[in-house]
């Protein structure tokens, strides 16, 4: 599979010649996946729920323009999501995350606004996921769902968990976006 992967990631055209790509994950082996494949310049296996980020994890933060979050905004815990942005405050990275639907963190929402983001949905519908890997999981997850107010009809009820991809971004930039 690596092999694959790395064969698809040196077969895509450079859509944006200079980015560079760090990925950071307290699983050591999702790190070394990504960069065996080449999908990161930089990569750090560091647990940001239980410790500030390493002196080298800190200095990458401190020049970073945009933070995708990969898992869900429930993986995204306060502290960990607190020391995220107090290192990365320099230069205020928009934040992408994309949590299942019921699974969005209003904690973590209230930290970005606290930290004087403004969070989007974009207006894009919900996308599916992955399929359920078990009738109780789909049960499960359309009760989260529609617990956090979502009507599951035509999603969850479909056998996918759905997502929604939402941005933090400062207001000035999300105003120049919004135009």
């Amino acid at each position: 599979m690596a092999s694959r992967d790395a064969a698809w990631l040196s077969d895509l055209p450079e859509s944006y010649p200079g980015a560079r790509f760090t990925g950071v994950d307290v699983a050591g082996n999702a790190v070394a996946y990504g960069r065996a494949i080449g999908l990161f310049d930089a990569a750090f296996d560091e647990d940001l729920e239980h410790a500030a980020p390493s002196a080298p994890l800190a200095e990458t933060l401190s020049s970073t323009d945009l933070i995708l979050e990969c898992g869900s905004v429930a993986q995204l815990k306060p502290a960990a999501l607190e020391r995220l942005l107090r290192a990365s405050a320099v230069n205020k990275p928009w934040i992408v995350t994309s949590p299942v639907r019921g699974n969005e963190r209003k904690a973590a929402f209230d930290l970005l606004r606290d930290h004087g983001y403004v969070v989007e949905t974009l207006g894009l519908p919900p996308f599916p996921h992955r399929r359920f890997d078990s009738p109780s999981e789909q049960a499960r997850a359309i009760d989260i769902a529609r617990a956090a107010g979502h009507d599951t009809t035509g999603f969850e009820t479909t056998g996918h968990f759905y997502a929604q991809i939402y941005v933090a971004r400062p207001p000035e930039e999300a105003a120049v976006a919004g135009r």
